[in-house]
């Protein structure tokens, strides 16, 4: 699928990049807050799939990498947060 989708002369849709799996660290065993279980987190970074030959791939890896926790047995994202907290910027 192309990641730039002309619909007619006035409506373009800009999809976002292919991600694959660049990295996956474990975080250890944490309780889940998704499906109430004390399980292996994994830290999941993605990153866009570019190919060369194709300008929009270039131009949406301006998306960049992102990275996740993930529940070993749901596969949620987050689960390991307290419902309502958010992951924010870290004090060094």
């Amino acid at each position: 699928m192309s990641i730039i989708e002309h619909l007619s002369p006035t409506v373009t849709i800009c999809h976002g990049p292919t991600m694959e799996e660049a990295s996956r660290t474990s975080m250890g065993v944490k309780w889940c807050f998704k499906c109430r279980t004390r399980n292996e987190f994994q830290w999941v970074v993605m990153s866009p799939v570019i190919d060369w030959n194709d300008e929009a791939t270039i131009y949406a890896a301006m998306w960049g990498p992102t990275a996740y926790s993930e529940c070993g047995n749901c596969k949620r994202h987050a689960g390991e947060l307290f419902p309502g907290w958010v992951y924010g910027e870290m004090d060094e």
